[in-house]
């Protein structure tokens, strides 16, 4: 629960690019599946840590 004058920072990305490209199928699947969260990842920081340098920087 968020008490009074607290904030709340959100940040939404696709899962169509960068880095997040690596879990778009398990996205699409769960999208098919009904998931009310399809995009959800429990613990961003393992995929991002991972796949950071991955990414084309070009």
């Amino acid at each position: 629960m968020v008490k009074a004058w607290r904030k709340i920072f959100l940040s939404t990305d696709s899962p169509y690019f960068g880095y997040w490209q690596a879990k778009a199928s398990e996205y699409e699947q769960r999208k098919r599946e009904g998931d009310p969260w399809p995009g959800f990842i429990e613990n961003v920081e393992i995929i991002s840590n991972r796949q950071l340098w991955q990414v084309d920087r070009s």
